[in-house]
């Protein structure tokens, strides 16, 4: 809701009018009301449909996240992919922890499996947040089929940001 108004759409009025329904001397007063469009009602901003778009999921293969985590991350990851897949979205996978690899371009169950079995990543072991997040923008900003792209981020820990850093990746995110 972003403001109140009056009408008679049922399902935006205000609880408080609908009470009048329930004492037998007001209830004439809500059904006047109701044919003069005079209820106190909510105003609700129309939200724009969204279709489920493509996605750049950034990965933590840190140390920590090493065995049962990065196992379950890779699932999670898997499973989601594979949805898109499904439905025709595109779906990039850029793993980190103290580098970030390239994104990988995910357009087939037989790419999906190639990517989540390739094991070795090569990309250091402690958590690095910033390299991943600066490669999905790139990747983002590069092609007008990845500009509505969201970033999904799996990661089983913190890593320092600035905020100068965070209010920069903002602008650029409003960009």
């Amino acid at each position: 809701p972003i403001d109140l108004t009056f009408g008679n759409d049922l399902q935006n009025i205000v609880p408080s009018e609908l009470v009048q329904l329930a004492d037998p001397d007001l209830e004439d007063l809500f059904w006047h009301k109701y044919s003069n469009k005079g209820l106190l009602q909510y105003q609700r901003e129309e939200r724009p449909k969204e279709g489920k778009g493509p996605f750049v999921c950034c990965l933590d293969v840190s140390g920590s996240m090493s065995g049962e985590p990065e196992r379950y991350a890779l699932a999670l990851f898997a499973a989601l992919a594979k949805q898109a897949v499904k439905q025709h979205r595109q779906v990039a996978l850029i793993v980190f922890a103290d580098k970030a690899s390239e994104p990988m371009v995910i357009d087939s169950a037989d790419e999906l499996v190639k990517v989540i079995t390739h094991g070795r990543w090569n990309v250091g072991g402690g958590t690095v947040f910033v390299a991943p997040l600066v490669k999905a923008a790139d990747f983002i900003e590069q092609s007008k089929q990845w500009k509505q792209a969201d970033i999904l981020f799996i990661t089983d820990g913190m890593a320092y940001l600035d905020k100068p850093w965070i209010a920069q990746f903002k602008e650029r995110k409003r960009k």
